[in-house]
């Protein structure tokens, strides 16, 4: 919003108000019609060379310069003739980069419009095709090898983990496929692309369902994304001094993350894994206004007219600093290798303790050998057989006496050996003779073996 513009606004106002306190109400309505009390729509940025904020109304083309605090020059004028019909949000915000010509590209918050000021052609122009737009209001926007990228946002009612950038040869917002999955949302908290790193870390962000009584989640949990490997990290649990207050005004400078905490100002170095408070006697620092980044400091306006309000030098206050923990903790393995180890002898008694009460019994047993024993389950405990049944049931009728002698005394043995290696019972399967005709010899199961097999 013009700075000149923002003065006329107040003037009017005062002037509608001597208007209605002198009964000139029709004349206040008059003016409050015809003069457009908003500033006119523009797009602002900050001068890293002259640090001096730079503005560009879109109604006029005209370019200011904040050259005193307060104090606004035309310096120059761009051809701003091709975006008059683009729908811009009211009150929209934006993010500004410098691409490799020196040019500006601007990307207006939760609407994948991307604008370009070519100085060489003296000409603002849009250089997207976004159509479907509103889900990503408050994403992180940055610049990495000199793609733009978006994470998360807000919009339609829900949180966005997305990862999309901006494609310059199609003209269009693309998606970028991880791995595997991250935080559940990246709106607010701890957002920063790391360049020396190639990673971008999210955490302390806020959540919720949207339903009619609820509370918004704050995720407690530190991620990093690898750019090269497109692989999330869980890296930790953040400290729950930084997230246990009221306020919380995050900003990530490219080496730090800075939380303004009402009076307090913690310092993050989230590679280094730490924490610091800024204690000064002398120096009181609060977050307001408008803030741009440059390197390591922070230039805050409060007051649109008044200049810089303060001009934070992280590396300069850090000094001043006490350490107060680390920026997260993380999870020790070993924890989980016990736990691991807990829930597998859980589940070793449980079975052992479900089989014992249900007497299963489990065995490796062949075919043959389970057609054998589920004969000798199939009638009363201590029934015998005659080795005509276990012919029959062995399918060994066809064979000769000899081979069905050798073939019945192989399984019986097979049998018993397995019996005795799991329940410690010698000769399960007991041969004895027939009492009325004792050329007949017969079968049975152990009383033992057949309550435990049963």
């Amino acid at each position: 919003m013009t700075k000149v513009m923002s003065l006329i606004s107040i003037l009017f106002f005062y002037f509608c108000r001597m208007c209605i306190n002198m009964k000139n109400i029709f004349l206040a309505l008059f003016l409050l019609i015809i003069i457009d009390l908003e500033a006119s729509p523009s797009l602002e940025w900050f001068d890293s060379n002259e640090a001096k904020r730079t503005l560009l109304d879109l109604q006029n083309g005209k370019i200011h310069v904040e050259k005193l605090p307060g104090q606004w020059e035309v310096v120059n004028e761009v051809d701003v003739s091709s975006i008059k019909e683009v729908e811009l949000p009211r009150g929209f915000h934006h993010h500004t980069f410098v691409d490799p010509t020196n040019n500006l590209i601007f990307t207006i918050d939760g609407t994948g419009i991307v604008f370009e000021l070519d100085f060489g052609t003296k000409q603002l122009k849009r250089i997207d095709k976004t159509y479907f737009r509103g889900f990503n209001f408050g994403a992180t926007v940055f610049t990495r090898k000199n793609v733009i990228y978006s994470f998360g946002g807000s919009g339609f009612w829900n949180y966005s983990h997305a990862l999309t950038y901006f494609d310059s040869g199609k003209m269009e917002w693309e998606i970028l496929r991880p791995t595997n999955k991250g935080p559940l949302g990246m709106f607010n908290g701890f957002q920063g692309y790391d360049k020396s790193t190639d990673s971008y870390f999210s955490g302390g962000s806020e959540y919720g369902d949207f339903l009619a009584h609820y509370d918004l989640i704050i995720q407690k949990e530190l991620y990093q994304f690898n750019f090269r490997q497109k692989h999330w990290e869980l890296l930790g649990e953040l400290n729950s001094i930084l997230l246990n207050e009221k306020s919380r005004d995050v900003f990530w400078t490219g080496t730090y993350f800075v939380q303004f905490s009402r009076n307090k100002v913690y310092i993050i170095e989230p590679k280094l894994n730490k924490v610091y408070q800024f204690e000064s006697p002398k120096e009181l620092f609060q977050d307001g206004g408008d803030t741009y980044i440059v390197g390591n400091k922070l230039y805050q306006f409060w007051d649109g007219n008044s200049g810089a309000n303060q001009v934070i030098d992280i590396k300069g206050i850090l000094h001043k600093s006490k350490y107060i923990g680390p920026f997260y903790t993380k999870q020790n393995p070993i924890f989980w290798y016990v736990g691991l180890i807990i829930f597998l002898v859980f589940i070793f008694l449980f079975t052992w303790m479900k089989l014992k009460k249900r007497k299963i019994v489990i065995l490796d047993l062949t075919m043959e050998e389970k057609k054998l024993i589920q004969l000798m389950l199939s009638k009363e405990e201590l029934e015998r057989f005659s080795t005509v049944e276990l012919n029959e049931v062995l399918g060994l009728d066809a064979k000769s006496i000899e081979n069905q002698r050798k073939i019945r005394t192989s399984i019986i043995a097979s049998i018993n050996q397995k019996i005795y290696f799991r329940y410690s019972i010698p000769n399960a399967i007991e041969r004895s003779t027939a009492t009325q005709d004792r050329r007949l010899t017969l079968y049975h199961l152990k009383a033992e073996a057949y309550r435990l097999i049963k």
